[in-house]
């Protein structure tokens, strides 16, 4: 298993990796997420000749819903390596929240559009 397509903010990010050319128990592993707002790293252990990542629910309840994209480096002594890259979206912890609009940006957009041309909209549907 590889890290996930999609993550819940306040789960324990649980996952193994397997890299046959950059052994576990000489390499270090270690992933960060990026977006335009946010950034989060974290280091995988080493299991044998494999990477185990764990990330405590605790840190991952500070992680903000959105879309990410990661790269993971091996490193070891002055040597580097991007070994994968990839998107993961962070979907939000519903037991920290009071309300949730499920909608997409374009929902969104296309229901104040349909409310502007039924002179029903709000003065927040009209800003769009």
């Amino acid at each position: 298993m590889s890290i996930p397509a999609q993550h819940r903010a306040g789960d324990t990010l649980k996952f193994t990796e397997s890299l046959t050319d950059y052994s576990a128990s000489e390499w270090t592993l270690t992933y960060t997420l990026l977006n335009a707002a946010n950034k989060y790293t974290f280091v995988a252990s080493a299991d044998a000749d494999t990477y185990a990542v764990t990330v405590a629910a605790t840190v991952t309840a500070d992680w903000e819903p959105a879309d990410y994209a990661y790269v993971a480096h091996v490193t070891k002594g002055a040597e580097r390596y991007q070994v994968a890259d990839g998107y993961i979206s962070v979907m939000p912890d519903f037991s920290a929240l009071s309300t949730f609009d499920y909608r997409t940006h374009a929902q969104k957009v296309m229901d104040a559009i349909e409310a502007i041309l039924e002179n029903r909209a709000s003065l927040e549907q009209e800003s769009y």
